[in-house]
């Protein structure tokens, strides 16, 4: 059984320790000690990575009394070895900060506003609380961060201890313990009491900094995201640099970023649409140019171009822009990258194309995927070199036909 020093040594990160069993896990390699300072998952704080003898741990697991030290490949350990271990500190100190951060905001929201916290998750990038309401106001968010902050100002001491479910009234608590018997308490000041078995920092000063960066709609609560600690100095230092960025790029004052930003977008809508004019406009009359200068089959105007070197989408505002009144077939080609090439087949009029045969005895030339339903069948090859041969073929269909 493995001895647990996490919890009386959490700010230590070098132990020695006796191997007590190396075994396969799934696809990973385990390995147990007689004693360990790797905290394994649990509680919504991940397992503690760091280096066991010169294996790398990637994480750690309870495996019942024991805990599980994980490997991706067979570590070369022997059982009753004596080995050297170091934990991955900034991994932990990380979550301890998350871990606290989270018990401190749960608290302030259960004792400022009567919120309570549902689910917790501290992933690598932020922290998570959803919540047992369906909307938190900007001012609410702010209160909770006001709150919190002034908490880690005040560097309060946080207390951790085992009493048996009978020696406390679990209605203290600021939620009811999920175990029976013997049960670990964590106690910040009078902000917060519950029962958890993770790892936490000594005192609220050691967080440094909680922001709220979001809230998301979830069945059919919400969920506030935080930056924590560490994450929340290097979060305000990107944003920090991206406003210093952006006032020099609009010529702006700080506080004129947003608007200058708005008047920006509205121009952007007004060119696109501008754009989408002229662009209808040249799809029309390339086809009109085309369509005048077409030999004719049998009363059809017949056009087959390769407009490889058009702008990009070409093919795509002419499936929405062909002409009416008049008998035309066209087979369009445009190469979009080296791999890649565009195709369109559409008629109009009294025309009509034998798609069957024109997917049976020309897609294997390019490479073609795609479909349709009369009047119009488009796709994308990925046979470049088989345009010419394409276009050949399809004109000989047509005048067959």
């Amino acid at each position: 059984m493995t001895e647990r020093t996490y919890y009386q040594k959490p700010y230590e990160k070098n132990w020695e320790a006796v191997v007590t069993a190396v075994l396969p896990h799934k696809k990973l390699w385990a390995v147990t000690l007689d004693s360990t300072l790797c905290y394994p998952e649990g509680g919504g704080q991940p397992g503690d990575r760091g280096v066991c003898g010169s294996y790398t741990i990637i994480d750690t697991i309870k495996g019942g009394d024991e805990v599980l030290h994980l490997f991706a490949d067979k570590p070369k350990l022997k059982v009753g070895e004596k080995v050297s271990c170091t934990l991955d500190w900034d991994f932990r100190f990380d979550y301890m900060q998350q871990h606290t951060g989270q018990h401190i905001l749960s608290g302030v929201m259960y004792r400022e506003l009567g919120i309570d916290t549902v689910s917790v998750h501290q992933g690598e990038t932020y922290t998570t609380i959803e919540v047992d309401r369906d909307e938190v106001s900007g001012a609410e968010i702010e209160l909770i961060e006001h709150h919190a902050n002034s908490m880690i100002t005040r560097n309060l001491e946080i207390w951790c201890d085992e009493k048996s479910d009978e020696e406390f009234d679990a209605g203290t608590l600021r939620r009811a313990p999920k175990v029976k018997g013997m049960i670990r308490l964590v106690t910040i000041d009078d902000c917060d009491i519950v029962a958890c078995g993770g790892i936490h920092t000594q005192r609220t000063g050691e967080v440094g900094l909680i922001s709220c960066i979001g809230v998301e709609p979830i069945r059919g609560r919400v969920r506030l995201v935080f930056m924590i600690g560490k994450r929340a100095y290097r979060d305000y230092r990107e944003k920090n640099l991206i406003i210093s960025e952006l006032t020099n790029l609009y010529s702006a004052k700080q506080h004129e970023i947003v608007t200058q930003a708005q008047q920006k977008v509205e121009q952007i809508k007004e060119l696109q649409c501008q754009i989408s004019m002229i662009e209808k406009h040249y799809a029309q009359k390339l086809i009109n140019s085309a369509l005048a200068s077409a030999d004719e089959v049998q009363g059809v105007k017949l056009v087959v171009l390769d407009l490889t070197g058009e702008p990009s989408g070409l093919l795509k505002i002419i499936s929405k822009t062909l002409p009416e009144g008049v008998s035309f077939v066209i087979c369009l080609l445009q190469e979009n990258s080296p791999s890649t090439v565009q195709w369109l087949i559409a008629s109009g009029g009294s025309a009509s194309i034998d798609f069957n045969t024109v997917r049976s005895e020309l897609f294997s030339l390019i490479g073609a995927k795609g479909g349709g339903r009369p009047p119009l069948w488009q796709g994308v090859g990925t046979k470049v070199e088989g345009k010419e041969s394409f276009l050949a073929a399809f004109t000989e269909i047509q005048k067959r036909s």
